[in-house]
């Protein structure tokens, strides 16, 4: 009924492999044919996007208009790994119930530069990024719902109650 897409490691990788298995293709049928909800999880919102800068630069899914990009600013260091704050510029059903400023846990290098309608939350870590999207039906969180305790469980549970209301 839902389709989640976690991810951690390389985006070019992570495409490769997705294509030579044919996941791109059911990824393709599914959410974008069927709409079937859709929630992309770090390295899975990433590859939403229609280019990623890791590994040389390697087409996405394409289903968000942008690009996948390192992570720079002024002592910081990457990872990017713990917890922060996210700001939301909306309300998102993905967000409901969970307070404003919340922290979520976070584990990457890269992010998704992408239109700032799309975006549903902020982060900010040398620089503000996408720390989640929405689009219809296609949800993505650069943050980890699995590792972000109680607020996470929200996100997961607001999704499978609401994704295919939106």
């Amino acid at each position: 009924s839902h389709v989640v897409l976690p991810g951690v490691g390389s985006f070019a990788e992570a495409m490769q492999r997705l294509r030579q298995r044919g996941f791109d293709a059911a990824l393709e049928e599914h959410v974008q044919r069927r709409g079937k909800p859709f929630l992309g999880i770090c390295l899975g919102m990433q590859v939403l996007a229609e280019f990623g800068e890791e590994g040389g630069t390697t087409p996405g899914l394409g289903w968000v208009s942008g690009t996948a990009r390192r992570l720079v600013g002024d002592g910081v260091r990457l990872p990017h790994v713990g917890w922060n704050s996210v700001t939301r510029p909306s309300d998102s059903a993905l967000f409901s119930g969970v307070p404003a400023q919340a922290d979520f846990y976070f584990a990457h290098s890269y992010y998704v530069a992408c239109e700032a309608a799309s975006v549903t939350g902020w982060c900010d870590y040398g620089q503000a990024f996408c720390a989640s999207l929405q689009q219809r039906h296609i949800f993505g969180t650069q943050f980890h719902p699995e590792k972000s305790q109680p607020y996470g469980l929200y996100i997961l549970r607001n999704f499978l109650e609401t994704a295919g209301k939106s």
